[in-house]
């Protein structure tokens, strides 16, 4: 099954997603037990499941999905969205402005992610997603204000994911 699922994934996000491997991340290992759960993968190496639809249909003006991350995300924004998210396993960092005026990834806050983490991003506040170094990062995101891709809203790519690399930073401890 070697190399099975990253002929999969498209250029740029196929080279990001090798060097992952490189330094160590099992990518077929994590699509295969993703794909057990329900995950579809995708092209760009990010792999998503809808919920039940019992859960969504209780939420009319909302998007709510399950993203398993195996790469950083694009830094991005919404501009009339709010996301509420829950990690649900593995680890990462969330990087975010303050402001929304984006000065670059060196002015930007970091936070460490783990289980049972919540965070909530407000609309036009440049954010980013990324996994730990030899882990994918699993969230719930809830999108409040609207729906993903309606009502308006828009996701502007403010950095590519492959124009900008998250700062090396030993972060404190989370406290719970």
């Amino acid at each position: 099954m070697k190399n099975f699922y990253i002929n999969k994934i498209d250029e740029p996000w196929r080279t990001e997603i090798a060097e992952r491997i490189g330094e160590g991340f099992d990518f077929e290992g994590t699509v295969a037990e993703f794909s057990q759960k329900g995950y579809l993968l995708q092209n760009s190496g990010v792999m998503l499941r809808e919920p039940l639809k019992a859960i969504t249909s209780h939420i009319p003006d909302s998007t709510i999905l399950d993203i398993a991350f195996c790469r950083k995300s694009d830094i991005h924004q919404h501009t009339r969205i709010g996301e509420l998210v829950r990690v649900l396993s593995g680890s990462g960092s969330y990087y975010f402005n303050k402001t929304k005026a984006y000065a670059g990834v060196s002015e930007m806050t970091v936070c460490s992610l783990h289980p049972d983490i919540t965070v909530y991003v407000p609309p036009m506040i440049p954010h980013a997603f990324v996994p730990g170094k030899d882990t994918h990062l699993e969230i719930s995101l809830a999108t409040l204000g609207g729906k993903l891709g309606e009502n308006e809203d828009e996701e502007l790519t403010v950095e590519p994911f492959n124009k900008w690399a998250p700062l090396h930073l030993t972060l404190p401890p989370v406290r719970t």
